[in-house]
């Protein structure tokens, strides 16, 4: 995670990315049936995974994949087994956690200090130093304590320990890279009759019975999935800001209060070192050393003084002697000054002054209107939701309560319940929504909803309109579609004949370009030399890995080009590489995966040493297959 997070924060985005791989931390705020006793999905040893812990990792993953693929569901995501996969990876973190406390393994605050201050989107844009006003405020963003998230991190630190005496020192032997080379570098002389589409001739047109028959016997491409149609009053603080009125006497109030606060901008912070002199002369002697280049370690030694005290980045409050923190916020880089503080003579040497960074009001009116309006539109918000519950109780339907309350309504046609239309079109106002849908496709018909929350504090209220039950398409429905579709079948299974003509008259020993030429238009032979990762015009990628899985002069058949085109291949020698530079091989790929086998090894022999005890009963709860009985 953290070698994650360092890489990403250097791009512009980095607080966003960082904000979603510190989630995976995050409290998501499940029922209170996971907080129970007895809630432990899994033991490992003594150590123990809860219904919680499992739920919330599973959400983070599933809504990782669903952004990159929307139309993906639960009930897909349950078939491809992501719930046991989430679970085994949290088994294994598990395992390692408990190796880790039998060897007392352990890290120290300096350290945990170190990396999180190493972490880009905890540092200010102004300095671009640790800031620990951003730290608390990138944290609270999103929704997460510095405590869970600093045992977190300390916790993946004590697991890189072991990784670290486990890999340390991992090498390939060279005949393994040397197998390597020659695996990677051998190739294959082939040759192949291309047949294409064009040999199976006309087509006639299909009847209605035979498009019928191929929709019913592909009925997992034809089938249309439930579709609703409802009506959607939503209750979001943000579409009530705009309406706001701010004044400019409260724009510089809040402005003013921030700035005193030291919430805005960046504070003045000092990286110094003290060391307590005892009396003004050896403090006056002391930093005229310092000054001349003498270290405060070798000075403290000379001098026989308690070691320098050292202040990284710090702001004035962190310096317990306000004397001290009143001088040192007074000097600037490579000062130097012996000063009288509360408990006798200290020189401070600064070793980096950061000033404080102020923005203007003006760069900073906007964005205090903007969230004055949001702290305003919740109030506005609420009044407009008990304005529409007060018409739905004197009798108003759906649309009359809204405008009675003065708050929109959405009327959406058939769509799906993940956002989409049948014609694969994105209802995007929904997309972000996937708990709204959900709750909007539980709903019976004709039904109009409670006002329900959603998403983080918005609120809906929905009517379902009509509802189309699962169900294979008609012919008129899926007619453009499925007519090219059963073309293509019938001039494959066509070609398919002519393919297997031609293998008969391969095995009896007859050239392919005799065969060709008798085939005329339509049939070549194309040849090459290639190595398991190339292609070369028809000799597509799972063309070339079947030559590398075949026997010399065995035919054997292919889908060429873009699949549609027919071969017949034969691969007429076995070569070793051509020269040195295709034996090369990437010696640090080679070593990372070797790495990685042994930590996947490493892994599953702790988790089998450990036997991790699994309640499925709880497991299905935690992953929603299952629902808590009252």
């Amino acid at each position: 995670m953290l070698a994650l997070m360092r890489h990403a924060a250097r791009s512009p985005i980095a607080v966003v990315i960082i904000g979603l791989l510190i989630a995976s931390f995050a409290l998501w705020g499940i029922s209170d049936i996971f907080t129970r006793g007895g809630n432990a999905v899994a033991i490992v040893g003594s150590e123990t995974i809860t219904a919680q812990e499992l739920n919330q990792a599973y959400e983070t993953e599933f809504s990782r994949i669903q952004r990159e693929n929307p139309q993906l569901t639960r009930e897909m995501a349950d078939q491809y087994g992501l719930g046991e996969q989430v679970l085994q990876r949290l088994i294994g973190e598990a395992a390692l956690r408990v190796k880790a406390n039998t060897m007392n393994l352990a890290v120290s605050d300096d350290k945990l200090l170190e990396t999180i201050q190493d972490i880009e989107a905890f540092k200010s844009p102004f300095s671009g130093q640790f800031d620990s006003t951003t730290y608390a405020s990138v944290l609270r963003d999103i929704n997460l304590n510095t405590r869970l998230f600093e045992r977190q991190v300390r916790e993946e630190l004590r697991r890189g320990q072991i990784s670290t005496a486990v890999y340390k020192g991992v090498s390939v032997p060279e005949i393994m890279l040397q197998a390597q080379a020659a695996f990677a570098g051998e190739r294959r002389q082939i040759h192949a009759l291309m047949l294409s589409p064009s040999l199976a001739g006309d087509i006639e047109a299909p009847t209605d019975e035979q498009l019928t028959t191929f929709i019913e016997e592909n009925a997992q491409y034809f089938t249309r999935p439930e579709q609703r149609r409802f009506t959607l009053v939503r209750f979001e603080p943000s579409a009530f800001a705009p309406d706001i009125e701010v004044s400019e006497d409260d724009i510089r109030a809040r402005y003013d209060y921030e700035r005193e606060s030291g919430s805005l901008g960046t504070p003045a912070t000092r990286s110094l070192i003290t060391l307590a002199a005892g009396t003004q002369e050896t403090a006056q002697a002391l930093a005229a050393r310092l000054r001349e280049g003498a270290s405060a370690d070798a000075l403290a030694q000379e001098f026989s003084l308690l070691e320098p005290q050292t202040y990284d980045s710090v702001q004035a409050y962190q310096i317990p002697d306000s004397t001290i923190a009143a001088a040192a916020f007074e000097m600037q880089t490579n000062e130097v000054r012996a000063i009288e503080g509360r408990l006798g003579w200290t020189v401070i040497q600064v070793s980096a002054a950061q000033n404080a960074v102020i923005p203007t009001y003006e760069t900073q009116s906007a964005t205090i209107r903007q969230s004055l309006a949001e702290a305003q539109a919740g109030d506005v918000m609420y009044d407009r939701v008990s304005a529409f519950q007060d018409a739905v109780a004197q009798g108003s339907t759906l649309e009359e309560a809204a405008i009675a309350a003065n708050v929109p309504y959405e009327s959406f046609d058939f769509i799906t319940n993940n956002g989409f239309t049948l014609d694969q079109e994105p209802v995007y106002t929904l997309l972000e929504a996937s708990d709204l849908l959900e709750q909007i496709f539980a709903l019976p018909l004709a039904y109009t909803s409670d006002v329900e929350g959603y998403g983080e504090g918005n609120y809906f209220v929905a009517r379902v309109d009509a509802i189309e039950d699962q169900r294979l398409a008609t012919l008129d429905e899926v007619r453009d579609e499925v007519t090219p579709a059963w073309r293509a079948r019938q001039l494959d299974e066509a070609l398919g004949v002519i393919v297997a003509q031609a293998q008969t008259r391969i095995n009896a020993g007859e050239d392919l370009n005799v065969i060709a030429d008798s085939l005329g238009a339509g049939a070549r032979v194309e040849t090459a030399t290639l190595t398991r990762e190339q292609t070369a015009g028809a000799f597509n990628q799972r063309l070339v890995s079947q030559a590398f899985n075949a026997n010399a002069h065995e035919a054997f058949e292919a889908r060429a080009g873009d699949g549609r085109t027919r071969a017949l291949v034969l691969v007429d020698a076995i070569l070793p590489p051509a020269n040195a530079s295709m034996a090369t091989v990437n010696r640090e790929a080679m070593e990372q995966g070797l790495t990685q086998d042994i930590a996947i090894r490493f892994e599953n022999a702790l988790r089998n040493h450990y036997e991790p005890k699994v309640d499925t009963n709880l497991r299905d709860l935690a992953l929603g297959r299952t629902q808590p009985t009252q």
